[in-house]
């Protein structure tokens, strides 16, 4: 059937309907279209696999492999800077060497590192703060 013929049977019977529902009547000529059987497609499914927990024997687990490890290249060993001071009294004798050397403009950017370490005066740095305090009076020399 085409669908030209579909279309014309249908306006047929829309032509109808609204003339009954127009009428108020009920109709016993009207007569229904055959409507095609709806076809059926037969779906096949497998049935679903059992679930076996997994053990250390099962050929699952055997089959993983090992997790990745993520090795970091060894660090290159920075040698440690050595220090020209060890102690409060030589931390100051040390400043005031390089306050010389640079000048008094290069020498007030050493309260900057002071600063940035969070102390105010000398002798509040502690010994764990000597390395950074040197890199920073180290940099003013530049």
């Amino acid at each position: 059937m085409s669908l030209e013929v579909k279309i014309a049977e249908l306006t047929a019977a829309v032509t109808t309907l609204t003339a009954i529902i127009q009428s108020g009547l009920p109709s016993t000529t009207v007569t229904p279209i055959a409507t095609p059987a709806p076809v059926v497609i037969p779906v096949f499914t497998a049935p679903p696999a059992p679930v076996v927990p997994m053990t250390a024997t099962s050929p699952a687990a055997a089959a993983m492999p090992p997790p990745p490890v993520f090795a970091m290249p060894p660090a290159a060993a920075a040698a440690a800077p050595v220090l020209p001071f060890s102690d409060s009294n030589t931390l100051i004798a040390y400043v005031m060497g390089v306050y010389k050397q640079v000048g008094p403009q290069k020498g007030a950017g050493i309260q900057n590192v002071l600063t940035s370490l969070g102390v105010v005066n000398l002798t509040d740095v502690k010994p764990e703060m000597y390395a950074a305090f040197y890199a920073g009076v180290e940099a003013l020399k530049v």
